[in-house]
């Protein structure tokens, strides 16, 4: 459970991906995808290539508009475009290689990683993508010791306290995990995926009420996110409020269906208790 949510949690890639342009197409496309209108996203990107076959930025936009829509192959599609583009995009590098964990495909994800990284040695994404790497690899002191390094770069970023408190989850190391989450709520007091994140933390320590209070609190930010209601399910569960858990769940599941196989024993745990 706690593996799935270290993948869940991590923002392997940013919604934006221009930093300024004056091309109307690339505006509403950023805008889209930071919106997370992804399909919308999508389109604006597909015009602008359409007369701009080169640019690498644009595809990988549209690869983070299908890796968001869980369309794997289609995001590495895109990214592969990217990179056969520019080879030394490290942008591309890092998303390609986001794919490639996802995909399993360790070794190649660990070339495009480090190939970034010489390219670029302060992009964030890299190193807590590089952190991924070396969690599902086994290699825990070398994701530790990434994160730490990409602290040194930005101590303020969100993302890297967001990777650190999942590693602190999986190593149960809760409290840790739970100064991590907190620093994300002391730079951003919205932030869903700390919310969430927390709320998991509460429940692991038992702290119920407390966990409860973060989950409505993320959905009343984000109330079409399925992840958060399959989390809240879980939490009814171990509540023995079986009832709950069973419709939270399977809203969560209607919202996000590939949540259903990843945390299915859980379900049919609380189906069993109602009977």
């Amino acid at each position: 459970m706690k593996r799935l949510f270290w993948l869940l949690m991590l923002a392997f890639i940013p919604l934006r991906i221009y930093a300024q342009t004056n091309d109307s197409l690339l505006t509403l496309a950023e805008n889209a995808l930071f919106k997370k209108n992804f399909l919308e996203a999508i389109q604006y990107f597909q015009k602008y290539i359409g007369k701009n076959q080169n640019e690498a930025n644009a595809f990988i936009g549209i690869g983070v508009a299908y890796l968001e829509l869980k369309n794997y192959d289609s995001a590495y599609y895109y990214f592969n475009l990217a990179v056969n583009i520019e080879p030394n995009n490290a942008i591309a590098l890092t998303s390609r290689a986001s794919v490639l964990i996802l995909f399993g495909d360790y070794n190649n994800s660990y070339k495009d990683l480090i190939k970034s990284l010489k390219l670029d040695s302060t992009n964030i994404n890299t190193y807590t993508t590089l952190a991924t790497y070396y969690f599902l690899t086994n290699n825990i002191q070398k994701a530790y010791n990434t994160l730490e390094r990409a602290l040194t770069i930005n101590p303020k970023s969100i993302d890297i306290y967001l990777s650190r408190a999942a590693l602190n989850m999986q190593t149960d190391r809760f409290i840790e995990a739970l100064s991590d989450v907190n620093k994300v709520l002391e730079l951003d007091t919205n932030n869903v995926k700390a919310l969430y994140g927390r709320g998991t933390i509460y429940k692991y320590l038992k702290e119920y009420d407390k966990a409860m209070i973060d989950y409505e609190k993320a959905l009343t930010l984000e109330p079409n996110n399925g992840e958060i209601y399959v989390r809240r399910g879980i939490l009814y569960l171990e509540m023995g409020e079986y009832q709950k858990a069973v419709e939270d769940m399977e809203y969560g599941y209607k919202l996000n269906p590939d949540l259903k196989f990843q945390t299915e024993n859980f379900y049919k745990e609380a189906l069993d208790k109602l009977k």
